[in-house]
């Protein structure tokens, strides 16, 4: 009797074969987890950005007053803006920075007593970038006494991300001037 301890050569090259199998479809697996991952994190970047832009430009232009859109004399190196008088009487502003990546995304910020801040994350990888959807994105229209502030902007992941995601917003707001 022949005593017969350990594997055939058959035996080895079907377990590597089996293996081999298994682990080309469970890496496919989890790239593809990764990249729904990262694709919905760049939407929801997106989509936060979008709804904060919205939400801040409605508060403040809803309760300012003496409202101006693209004013030369006011805009001075952004592409396009928005002024107004705050709620307090201070003299304040959103600008709309148009630029072309990779150097740098479109911004927006806003302008209030000489301070500026951002709106959006302009960071080229991880940030988003602004555009007007149209050919301006701020309007302007009054009627009957009623001034109302158009907004079209559309929202896009940084130039350089590694992932695509866009979103389009649109607002009209009726400037109240309390």
């Amino acid at each position: 009797m022949k005593n017969n301890k350990g594997f055939t050569l058959v035996e080895i090259m079907i377990a590597v074969v089996l293996v081999g199998i298994v682990s080309v479809i469970g890496g496919d697996v989890l790239i593809s987890v990764f990249r729904s991952y990262n694709k919905s994190k760049a939407i929801s970047e997106v989509e936060r950005t979008g709804n904060y832009v919205l939400s801040f430009i409605n508060t403040e232009v809803r309760r300012g007053s003496d409202i101006k859109v693209n004013d030369p004399a006011v805009c001075g190196t952004a592409t396009e803006c928005i002024s107004y008088t705050d709620i307090n009487g201070v003299a304040s502003k959103i600008e709309y920075f148009a630029e072309s990546c990779p150097s740098q995304n479109g911004s927006i910020k806003s302008v209030k007593g000489g301070a500026d801040v951002s709106l959006t994350n302009t960071n080229l990888n991880l940030g988003v970038s602004a555009k007007a959807k149209g050919p301006t994105m701020f309007s302007l229209r009054s009627s009957n006494g009623v001034t109302y502030v158009g907004l079209s902007i559309k929202i896009t992941q940084g130039c350089t991300a590694p992932v695509s995601s866009s979103g389009e917003f649109n607002m009209v707001v009726e400037a109240r001037g309390y």
